[in-house]
Parts: C-alpha cells; structure tokens; sequence
C-alpha cells in the first residue's frame, strides 16, 4: 500500500473516531428531552392504560369537584377503584382546574388531591372522598295484574309487574292522569306510593302492595323511575267502584219503645208487634263512602187498657212510609258497614177505635200526621249477597198537640243486587 493511501485511511479513522461519539451523544440527549415530555403526557394522559384498554364494562362520565386551593397552582388528583376489600390505583392526573370528568366503569371508587404551589411544592393533601358509579339501565313493564282496584269488592291491593331492569333501588308508584274537572293538577300531588315493594333478584318481576286507606278513584299509570334517570311506565290502571250503584231489599222485625205520647193516643210502654220493609238505592260510590236513598215502610199494631171511666180498650194499627237520605262506609268490603240515615215521612193511626165498658166499639177513624226519623245500623254480608242488618232510630209523630217520640230497634234480612 502506497505512502498516500496509508495517509488517507488514518484521517478517515481519526474522523469516524469523532463524528460517531458526537452523533450517539446528540441521540442520547435527544432521548433525555422526550423522556420527560412522555412522562409529563402519561401523567395529563385522558385515562390510565388499564382503563383505556377495558373494551366490556360500559363506560360512565363522572365530574370530580372541589374548592379552588388560595396558594394552589395545580393539583394532582389519584382516583382509586375499589377490587374486592383494596383499592387499586387507576388514574392519577395533573389539573389547573378545580373539576375534572373521569370515564369510568360503574363500581365502588375513591380519590384525593394534592395540593401543589407556584413552587412545585405539595402544600396540603386531602382525605379520601368515597363515590359509587352505578350503572344506569332503563326499565319496561311487559305486563301487570290486577287492571283494577275496586272500592266494593274484597280483594288484596297488590298489583304483580313483569318486565326487565326492575331494580331494588327504582322508584315504582301510581301517578294519576288528569281528569276533565282538573284545571289545576299538580303530578307530584297525585301520586300513590305503595308501603311496600318486593323486587326478585334479577329484576323481572316486582310487587307493590298498597293501603286501602291510600287508594283515590281515578285512571293511573305505573311508574319506574330507576336511579340515573331512566323511566318506564304502563297502563292505564283504574281505582273504581265494581258497580255503578247498589240496590238493598230488606224486611224485617221493627219494634218500638215509647219515649213520650199522650195517654188517649197510646198508654203502654210501646208497640211490640211492628213488622217493615226497605229498599235503599246508593248510586254515588266513592272512596269516603255510598252516598243515597232509601224507601222504608212500617205497620204496628196495639192495643191497650184505659183507665177512663167510659172506655174500656183503645186499639189501633200504625203505618208510616218514610224517605230517607242513606250513608253507608265499608269497613270491610264486601263483608261489613255502617249505615247512617235521616228523613222525613207520614205516619198514620189506621182503624183507631175504642170499646166503651159496656160492651159498644165506636166507629174506626184515620189519622195521618207528619214524622221525622234517623238512626244507624250494621249491615253483615254473610253469604254471597244475604246479609243481616242491626241497628236503632229515633221516631218521631207531630200528632198536633200530642206529638210521639219512639225508640225503635231494627232487625231484618235483606239482599244486595
């Protein structure tokens, strides 16, 4: 090899031997700048890896709030999740606001701040604050049962749902649809809550079990607000009467114990053999009670010895027809209630005559007089329609100047059509 080539392969060297360590000492620094900056973005990164690559669970916005700090600069916020009795790590950010919105699976979580000054410093550290994302589903009722609560039928009040998504947690109620006579209707003032609400474990069937004091006539809907918002309803649901009205027959035995009379009219301490009949037509059903009228009739008869000098006996028949205005209240359905009633009505001494002592009967007369009654009495379903009622009334007679004033029981059978 010549003198010149030599020459020329011992510069090319010396060059290599500076070029290259310059080049692998640029490529290092270059390397120590990016360094930072990755762990910087890592940091300020929107999620952390183990969050970011979760494809199943469905995410959730959740916004994380606090009070802005007076010597803070920024903060850096950790958020824990919760996995069996630890936390774990799964997100720890850099902020210059005082919220941050994580995405989020549903779960039990957990998170803090520190603190940081214009210095880079960590002035305060705060205590874990504890949140539960919980995953919002929508629920739909496919079916209910009963359709109907009816005021005069005996029956439980629980209605049976079918559907999906029916949470323990879900608000499940009656809400009243506006009727025609409503000009001001406020929803949340006609709702009906149910005492109590059973929902399976998987969320397909629930049962709303309700007061009988609680229940107001109208057309309803059902209901299901679950938590996060989502709503599901059905209907219409009716709380009604089964019947537009009620119609009650009934006969039986009326005795009546006097309370005050003349002498001439009646000296005896009451009638004993007094035998009516009623019929009562309710056709205002409500919740408070039967509203209606009623048709009662009665006939007595006595008969009595007179201490008079001349007559020996007076006897008569009574017969009064009598119209009244008739409230009645279940106390149980379809088994028992209360009847209350008041009227007015003509009460009339038919055949009223007396025999003298020696032996002669005078001629029969008729009097007719205006009267006025109310009373009570328990009305006892005990076998399909057939029921027994029990009760008292106060009867009154305007018999001009010798008014009369009974006491009068009730006891008779009857059937409700």
């Amino acid at each position: 090899m010549g003198t010149s080539k030599r020459l020329l392969l011992f510069l090319a060297l010396i060059i290599a031997g500076i070029f290259i360590p310059a080049q692998e000492q640029e490529q290092a620094e270059a390397q120590e700048q990016q360094e930072p900056q990755a762990e910087k973005e890592q940091e300020t990164a929107p999620a952390s890896l183990e969050l970011a690559d979760q494809r199943g669970p469905m995410l959730f916005v959740h916004r994380l709030e606090w009070s802005q700090a007076e010597f803070s600069a920024y903060y850096v916020v950790i958020l824990e999740q919760k996995r069996g009795e630890q936390y774990i790590e799964v997100l720890r950010r850099t902020i210059y606001d005082n919220f941050l919105d994580v995405s989020v699976p549903a779960g039990e979580y957990r998170y803090r701040l520190l603190s940081y000054n214009i210095l880079g410093r960590l002035d305060t550290t705060t205590e874990w604050e504890y949140i539960i994302i919980i995953q919002a589903v929508e629920p739909s009722i496919f079916s209910f049962t009963p359709t109907n609560f009816y005021f005069d039928r005996k029956s439980l009040r629980v209605i049976y749902l079918e559907g999906i998504n029916l949470n323990i947690d879900s608000e499940i109620y009656l809400q009243r649809r506006p009727g025609k006579d409503d000009a001001e209707f406020n929803p949340e003032d006609n709702q009906l809550i149910p005492k109590e609400v059973r929902v399976t474990d998987i969320g397909d069937r629930a049962q709303l079990a309700f007061d009988e004091e609680m229940l107001v006539e109208g057309v309803y809907d059902i209901i299901v607000k679950n938590p996060g918002g989502f709503e599901g309803q059905a209907g219409p649901f009716g709380i009604s009467v089964a019947k537009p009205w009620d119609l009650n027959v009934s006969a039986g035995y009326f005795p009546l114990v006097k309370l005050f009379s003349n002498e001439d009219v009646l000296d005896k301490a009451g009638i004993p053999l007094a035998f009516g009949a009623s019929a009562s037509f309710l056709p205002y059903k409500k919740d408070f009670g039967f509203i209606g009228a009623e048709l009662h009739t009665f006939l007595g008869y006595y008969e009595f010895q007179s201490n008079d000098e001349l007559i020996n006996s007076v006897h008569s028949s009574i017969f009064s027809v009598q119209v009244n205005a008739i409230y009645q209240y279940w106390f149980i359905k379809d088994t028992l209630a209360l009847n209350a009633r008041i009227g007015l009505g003509i009460t009339s001494l038919l055949g009223y005559s007396f025999e003298f002592h020696t032996g002669k009967i005078s001629d029969m007369q008729n009097f007719a007089f205006f009267s006025w009654g109310l009373g009570a009495s328990a009305q006892w379903i005990f076998y399909r329609q057939l029921y027994l009622e029990g009760g008292l009334d106060y009867f009154h007679v305007h018999d001009g100047d010798y008014p009369m004033g009974f006491l009068r029981f009730r006891l008779c059978t009857g059937w409700q059509f």
